[in-house]
C-alpha cells in the first residue's frame, strides 16, 4: 500500500488559527450592547463561498481604503454578497517564516473594513499578521501626525459593525 508524503507546517497562534471575535475588539458594540464572543459566532459563517483580493502590490504598511476595494472588486467583475468570505493576499504571505514577516503587508483600516461590512461581509481574512497594516508603520503615522484613530482602525471598526476577522 502506498502511503501518503504530508510536510509538515508551523504556524502560531495568531496565524492560520486564529479568530478574532467582536470581543476581541472591546466588551461593548453597537452603542453599548455586549460584544458577541467566538461562540456567538455561527459555525455556518466560517463555511461559506469565499473570494480572494489580490493587494500584494501594495507597499507595506499602506492601508487600503474603500475606493481601492471597489476597484479590486471590479477588476474581478464581482460584487460582494452578504456572507462572502473575504480573503486579502497582502506581500506578506510571501515573507511567512521570516524575521521580516511582522512588518510585511498592507492593512485594511476602518473606512475599508466599514464599507465590506456595509455589503454584509462579516468574515474576512488576510495573509498578514494583522488585519490592520503592521503596527511599526502604524507606530511611524502616528509618531508624525499624533492621530489615536490609526491604532488598530481595522480592528476597531468592529466596535461598530460585526465583523470577524
Amino acid at each position: 500500500m502506498e502511503r501518503a508524503c504530508f510536510r509538515a507546517a508551523v504556524i502560531t497562534a495568531h496565524n492560520g488559527t486564529h479568530i478574532d471575535a467582536p470581543w476581541h475588539y472591546a466588551s461593548t458594540m453597537n452603542h453599548g450592547q455586549r460584544a458577541a464572543t467566538i461562540d456567538d459566532m455561527p459555525l455556518d459563517w466560517f463555511m461559506r463561498p469565499g473570494v480572494k483580493l489580490d493587494f500584494r502590490q501594495a507597499p507595506s504598511g499602506h492601508v487600503v481604503t474603500s475606493a481601492e476595494l471597489e476597484r479590486a472588486f471590479a477588476s474581478i467583475s464581482y460584487d460582494p454578497q452578504p456572507f462572502d468570505i473575504v480573503l486579502m493576499n497582502t506581500s506578506a504571505g510571501a515573507l511567512y517564516g521570516t524575521p521580516e514577516y511582522l512588518s510585511a503587508g498592507c492593512g485594511f483600516g476602518r473606512e475599508a473594513t466599514l464599507w465590506l461590512c456595509d455589503r454584509g461581509v462579516v468574515v474576512v481574512g488576510t495573509d498578514a499578521w494583522s488585519w490592520d497594516a503592521p503596527f511599526s508603520y502604524t507606530r511611524q503615522k502616528f509618531a508624525l501626525t499624533g492621530d489615536p484613530s490609526i491604532i488598530w482602525e481595522g480592528h476597531k471598526a468592529g466596535r461598530e459593525r460585526l465583523i470577524v476577522k
